[in-house]
């Protein structure tokens, strides 16, 4: 199902700018010409970026004797 932010300055079918709305939320209302004037835009979530990073070997605990 397609989602779409709300991108304009203005609340879109009681959405505040900034909200992330899909089909079922914006039913009966022309999503194309909402898009087309700049108050919707596709909603494209950041994809996740995994740490690059090598695992640590663990210290070496020194045991201490009686």
């Amino acid at each position: 199902m397609a989602k779409y932010v709300v991108s304009g300055g203005r609340r879109v079918a009681g959405f505040a700018p900034g909200d992330v709305v899909d089909m079922d939320d914006l039913e009966g209302v022309d999503v194309a010409h909402l898009i087309a004037a700049g108050h919707l835009a596709p909603h494209k979530p950041a994809k996740a970026v995994k740490a690059d990073v090598e695992p640590q070997p663990e210290p070496a605990i020194e045991k201490e004797e009686n």
